[in-house]
């Protein structure tokens, strides 16, 4: 993430085999995190899911000109709230779960949509599926599943078959057949807009409503930003030491820039004067 400029977890090429299939990999040297439990600010139990804190030299010193969004992100002695909930293995190896600011609040419990979705798309007549929280009575959320399936599958099987994998206060309780879930062009599920298109009253029930203004383009600006950036960072990396703009020596002769220099105007007087020293 940009704030951590740019990486706190990758998977290291020693380690690549024995990298689990969806994590994101183990801490980069000299880089710490914990998982913490959103509601209560504590460091959670082994083996349970939290959102992930980083700190390290990489981790920004804040925002610009917003010190609110700063104070939200940077809290005490150096840690950065990323926003994920995720997950770490007996071998350091990172996971991430979803957003924090997506899981949908049931009864006190934290459900991860994105875990619900996976479950739902490994049934084979799923095609695809998204999952938000419906509001109750009782201020809570309870889960509900947008499904795109095929043909001879029903609400009721699949909120069976959900029930059968997932802890009883993370199961289905609706679901409702469409025939797109609506995306970013990164291929994110815009959540957002299937929360709208619940609320909204003079929904047909089975048509999400694709408006193109309601689609979030804005990663792909900032994608754009960071392949620029990624450009010069690799173009400085692969220029020769010594290499500077405007001389066209530095790229194909290895010897030092003073020594170049010290041996050229030896043969060419013209570049720092004439054997009498004059200009």
């Amino acid at each position: 993430m940009t704030e951590l400029s740019p990486v706190s977890h990758k998977s290291r090429l020693a380690r690549v085999e024995e990298t689990p299939p969806g994590s994101i990999g183990a801490l980069v040297p000299n880089t710490e995190a914990r998982l913490i439990d959103p509601e209560s600010g504590a460091d959670v139990a082994e083996g349970e899911e939290g959102e992930i804190w980083v700190r390290g030299p990489q981790v920004m010193r804040g925002y610009l000109n917003n010190d609110e969004a700063t104070a939200e992100t940077l809290v005490g002695d150096g840690w950065l709230r990323t926003g994920d909930v995720g997950r770490v293995d007996e071998n350091g190896f990172f996971y991430i779960v979803d957003r924090l600011k997506e899981l949908i609040k049931y009864k006190g419990h934290q459900v991860p949509p994105a875990e619900l979705e996976a479950v739902l798309v490994s049934h084979p007549k799923v095609k695809d599926a998204g999952v938000i929280g419906m509001p109750m009575e009782d201020g809570g959320e309870t889960p509900k599943a947008f499904v795109v399936a095929e043909d001879g599958v029903g609400g009721e099987e699949l909120m069976a078959y959900v029930s059968e994998r997932v802890a009883p206060y993370k199961k289905v309780r609706e679901v409702e057949f469409v025939d797109e879930i609506p995306k970013s062009a990164s291929g994110k599920i815009l959540r957002r807009l299937l929360r709208e298109e619940h609320a909204r009253p003079d929904r047909a029930k089975g048509s999400i409503r694709l408006s193109p203004a309601t689609v979030d383009t804005s990663h792909v600006h900032r994608h754009e930003i960071r392949v620029v950036l990624l450009v010069g960072v690799l173009a400085c990396l692969s220029a020769p030491a010594g290499a500077s703009a405007g001389d066209p020596r530095s790229a194909a002769d290895p010897r030092p820039r003073r020594a170049r220099d010290h041996l050229d105007s030896k043969r060419r007087p013209d570049l720092h004067g004439g054997p009498d020293g004059s200009a």
